[in-house]
Parts: C-alpha cells; sequence; structure tokens
C-alpha cells in the first residue's frame, strides 16, 4: 500500500513539475515577451494562468469578470475583494519568472450584478455582455507604464 501511494504521490509531482505550463494569451498567440499582458494567477506560486489580462495603467488591470472564478455566484456588489489572486510581471514566462515580483490582486470593480452563470453539463461559465472587469493591485506592477 505505501509503495503504491508512493508511486502515485511521484507521478503526480512529476506531472506538474514537468507539465507545459500555459502563458498568457495575446491575439491567440503565446505572449511571453510582451509588455502589455500579464496573466492572473491562483496562488502566490502558481506556473499556469488562469486568465490573461491587459495592464492600463502601473496598479490597473483588465479582463474578463469570470476570471475571477466561483461559477454560479451572483454578485450583489460592484465591488470583490479576492483572497490568493496575484499577477506577474507583462510578458514574464510563468516557469522563471521571480515570484517575489508577481503582486497581489487588491480588490475588483464588477459590472453592477454581474452573474457568474455556469452551464452544468459542461462546467464552462456562460459568456455575458458585462463580463469585464478591473482589477486593482496592491502595488504598481511596473513603474512608468504607460498605454501606447
Amino acid at each position: 500500500m505505501y509503495k503504491k501511494s508512493l508511486i502515485i504521490s511521484l507521478v503526480f509531482i512529476f506531472l506538474i513539475r514537468f507539465s507545459n505550463p500555459v502563458h498568457a494569451v495575446y491575439g491567440g498567440s503565446n505572449a511571453v515577451g510582451d509588455q502589455r499582458i500579464v496573466a492572473l494567477l491562483r496562488g502566490f506560486d502558481a506556473v499556469r494562468s488562469g486568465c490573461s489580462a491587459s495592464l492600463l495603467n502601473p496598479q490597473v488591470v483588465v479582463s474578463a469578470a469570470h476570471c475571477i472564478g466561483n461559477s454560479g455566484m451572483k454578485y450583489t456588489s460592484e465591488i470583490y475583494d479576492p483572497q490568493d489572486l496575484w499577477v506577474a510581471l507583462p510578458g514574464s514566462d510563468l516557469n522563471s519568472d521571480s515570484t517575489q515580483n508577481r503582486v497581489r490582486v487588491m480588490r475588483i470593480l464588477l459590472t453592477n450584478g454581474y452573474d457568474n452563470t455556469w452551464d452544468p453539463s459542461t462546467g464552462n461559465v456562460i459568456t455575458q455582455k458585462d463580463d469585464i472587469a478591473f482589477y486593482l493591485l496592491e502595488k504598481p506592477l511596473v513603474s512608468d507604464y504607460k498605454i501606447q
């Protein structure tokens, strides 16, 4: 029993450690090196991006509202404070970036009454017309950033 558990654990660790991460995406292409695109990450040490986002200024990113997760939740306020959502530096390769440079998302501004509805048959979020959110960061992600 011990050997079987050990083997399963080692396979799991190998798959997590050596599987290809999902990078930020822009226009359907990998956005590693693109200074406009950041990755939204669940957990400080994550190497897989939940969603990509665009950097608006050093402390604000914009992305889809469904990226915050919580499928099926109806938000009764336009303000949501996530617990463990982070942003990596623009254009980062999540395999090799310095996690010390990541910045925590402190607050998310949603459209009033945003409903994160999901389809139970597929498990996918049903995209809505108001599927946009502004992610406010704990501190500036980069200095002197300006949209061109």
